[in-house]
Order: structure tokens, then sequence, then C-alpha cells
């Protein structure tokens, strides 16, 4: 019987995920406001790029412009997208 470990959240600190994975960002100690009295860790989807002469990265996430990498204290690999079946489902 094989057990479906979840991934783990990976501290920005300790490694970023390769340039161009999708992934997960999150950041732990900073909150935004999601309606009434319910707040949630800013997170978002994305993934780590660079420019120049390939030090230099930040996260490009839809709709926002370059985002510095310490935006973020954790990441999440994302799972491999779905295969449509034959109904294009």
């Amino acid at each position: 019987m094989t057990t479906n470990k979840p991934p783990a959240w990976v501290p920005i600190r300790e490694r970023l995920p390769e340039l161009n994975q999708p992934v997960v960002i999150i950041n732990i100690n900073r909150f935004e406001n999601v309606g009434g009295d319910w707040e949630r860790h800013i997170q978002d989807v994305g993934y780590l790029s660079s420019w120049g002469d390939g030090a230099r990265r930040y996260w490009s996430i839809r709709h926002a412009s370059a985002t510095t990498v310490e935006s973020y204290t954790h990441w999440l690999p994302l799972p491999a997208a779905p295969v449509a079946d034959e109904e294009g489902q």
C-alpha cells in the first residue's frame, strides 16, 4: 500500500523553485482582509523569473508587475495539470 504524502511548503530562505516552475507562494507574516472579520495569508500562484544575468530574480504573477522574491516566505509546487478525457473534459 502506498501513501500519497502531500507536498510540503518550502521556505524561500532555504531554496527557490526552478525558473518558470508554476508554484503557490505565500507570505505567512502578512494578511489580507477578504471580507468582514476574516483574513488570510497573502497568497498567489506564479513562477520564478529572472532578468539580466539571471541573478536578479522575481515572482511573475498574473495581473501583477514583477514582485520581489522577498515578498513571500514559502512556496509549494503545483500538481501536474489534468489530462482531458475523450470528450475534452
